[in-house]
């Protein structure tokens, strides 16, 4: 299977998941082990292979293993739709869950001891998801390990809505500092222009509009305005 093939496999992982994944939550005992996000994959991220210190036949073995998970995705895939029987599809799904998961462990063995203590270090940070607004203390794997209750939790919600306000404003203060470093800078500039051309500079661009930030491009757009009948 060629690289490209492999990668697309992968992707349909995702909507295979959505698909079945549903039907299968009631009938499935939950496990006992924490939830992590999937080693293999994790390992094929630059800054995780880089963090952790992969040597060369590591990453030649790691990268062989997504190839190999790609033939399991598409052969599952394949699988489904020549059963439409819903069992069946059940079963095609948690025997490719099961692949998928010896695959974690056989990419975890390829690791040093404190390779496996790092990568497992950083599987819980996306977990808990660590650089959110409550430093992951409120996810539950987090809330059982330090042993937190509502009323630590409630705590936490509070301290995390008031360290937000005193962030933004001091990102406010900020950015209008930078809007008067950038304006001054521009001022500079234009001194050493002669005064007929800085005239014809204002007269071509008039009064600056300071392009929108990235934090304001991330807010969402208002709905627009309904129609009237």
């Amino acid at each position: 299977m060629s690289r490209a093939c492999a990668i697309r496999s992968l992707s349909m992982l995702g909507g295979l998941a959505l698909l079945i994944s549903c039907e299968l939550v009631a009938q499935e005992p939950r496990s006992s082990a924490p939830p992590h996000e999937e080693y293999l994959n994790l390992l094929r991220r630059p800054e995780v292979s880089e963090e952790v210190g992969l040597d060369e036949a590591q990453a030649k073995e790691i990268h062989r293993l997504h190839t190999a998970r790609g033939m399991i995705v598409s052969t599952a895939m394949s699988d489904i739709n020549l059963h439409p029987d819903r069992e069946e599809r059940a079963a095609i799904y948690r025997k490719m869950r099961e692949e998928i998961a010896n695959q974690d462990q056989a990419a975890l063995a390829l690791l040093r001891p404190e390779q496996q203590q790092r990568l497992k270090q950083i599987s819980a940070q996306r977990t808990v998801r660590a650089t959110d607004r409550y430093a992951g203390l409120t996810h539950p794997l987090m809330v059982s390990a330090l042993g937190l209750t509502e009323v630590h939790l409630q705590v936490i919600r509070d301290k995390a809505q008031a360290i937000d306000q005193r962030l933004q404003t001091r990102l406010q203060e900020l950015r209008k500092q930078e809007q008067e470093a950038r304006e001054n800078a521009r001022q500079e500039l234009l001194a050493l222009l002669s005064e007929e051309q800085r005239k014809t500079y204002r007269d071509l661009l008039g009064d600056i509009v300071e392009p929108t930030s990235a934090a304001q491009l991330q807010r969402p757009l208002a709905p627009p305005p309904a129609d009237r009948k």
